[in-house]
């Protein structure tokens, strides 16, 4: 374990450091108690059946069984989080060859960066959908058996019952299904795929009708007991989430809006997510496959991944963390090429300058490298909100 770390210690240290600096923004989160970072973990079913209630229904039922604070728990469970998901990004970066464009998005403020530039996002429930996503696309690229996507289903109605955002990303995971596919398995991932859509409705209709309301609030503060965040009751997420309706939500967003501020972010956005264009190269190698009648080439593949990417738009319409929602859709577009190139379906040419691998790990060669992309990264920042 030591030579490996030692062999990928600049890879290594770059983890280490945000993971260090999300452990000690966990752990102010919960000790200040901050009413949206801490405060959505906590949402239960203590007045019954309630979207997002999930996560925080758990930290009640550890909290009766082990008599420990809800802000131990929080603390306790986010830390693990992240350290799983740390640990597994190490994991897949050390498989891949890294190059200039691998590296342009590596540290995109973003990706990773986005909690660091951000102190105030926060590590917030779409990581428990990032941490799932992973697993899915590592595992399906260890050791592929169409049997394992049966869980994954399971696993995402799990997911919209911690918080509904993740229905948006559903096309994500399709997409992994669909490149997951072969002449044998065809018929049985067409009914995984058709399994998870309707599955997936059903939850979400279901939260729907679920959604709470103003009289779900004073029982909710009352349930985090000592733990609640400060003036629980009048303000924070669960004020926000259960005494304003979506219509209201939308208008506050557009009396807020003003044509500078969303222009600039709206060029951040084009700038950092730019580079995902590079790939469309006609030197870097794709294999086409055929899904049904559908012939799955490069040029399709990236049509059907801005397509995808569409489908979350409307969280922009109804939510003022736009910051989120881009962070959350460069992930899942970053991971899903990782897994076409770990999968071999995307074959880099080493003869263009941005696709030629780099010694990464070789600090003193790479220093200006290193420095380079940290001004990179740093230039522009979005921010959580728009």
């Amino acid at each position: 374990m030591y030579n490996f770390i030692k062999k990928n210690k600049i890879l290594f240290s770059f983890f280490l450091f945000i993971f260090l600096y999300n452990f000690i923004q966990i752990y102010e989160y919960a000790y200040d108690k901050y009413a949206f970072q801490y405060g959505d973990w906590l949402i239960n079913y203590s007045n019954g059946f309630l979207r997002r209630g999930l996560i925080g229904e758990i930290f009640l039922i550890i909290s009766k069984l082990t008599n420990l604070n809800l802000q131990i728990i929080f603390f306790l469970s986010l830390v693990l989080l992240i350290l799983i998901f740390y640990t597994k990004n190490f994991l897949i970066f050390t498989k891949i060859k890294l190059n200039y464009l691998i590296l342009s998005l590596l540290f995109s403020p973003f990706l990773f960066l986005f909690t660091i530039l951000n102190h105030s996002s926060g590590i917030r429930k779409e990581y428990l959908l990032l941490v799932v996503f992973i697993f899915l696309i590592t595992e399906l690229i260890k050791k592929f058996n169409e049997k394992q996507l049966w869980k994954y289903i399971f696993i995402f109605q799990l997911l919209l019952l911690s918080h509904e955002l993740s229905f948006f990303f559903l096309p994500y995971f399709i997409l992994i299904f669909i490149y997951s596919s072969n002449k044998k398995n065809i018929k049985l991932i067409k009914k995984q795929i058709i399994i998870l859509c309707f599955t997936s409705l059903f939850t979400f209709f279901l939260l729907y009708l679920f959604k709470g309301d103003s009289s779900y609030i004073a029982p909710l503060c009352k349930s985090f007991g000592s733990a609640a965040y400060n003036n629980c009751l009048q303000s924070g997420v669960v004020h926000m989430s259960f005494n304003q309706s979506v219509k209201s939500v939308f208008f506050t967003l557009l009396s807020w809006m003003d044509v500078k501020g969303f222009l600039s972010f709206l060029l951040i956005a084009i700038i950092y997510f730019s580079p995902f264009i590079l790939f469309l190269n006609k030197k870097i190698k794709f294999e086409t496959f055929n899904f049904e009648k559908f012939k799955i080439n490069k040029k399709f593949t990236f049509i059907l991944l801005f397509f995808v990417s569409t489908i979350s738009y409307p969280l922009f319409l109804i939510s003022f963390d736009w910051g989120r929602w881009l962070s959350i859709l460069f992930f899942l577009n970053f991971y899903f090429i990782i897994f076409l190139i770990l999968k071999k379906i995307m074959i880099f040419n080493e003869q263009l300058w941005f696709t030629k691998s780099i010694n990464f790990n070789n600090f003193k060669k790479n220093i200006s490298l290193i420095v380079i992309f940290l001004i990179y990264s740093t230039f522009a920042t979005p921010g959580v909100c728009l």
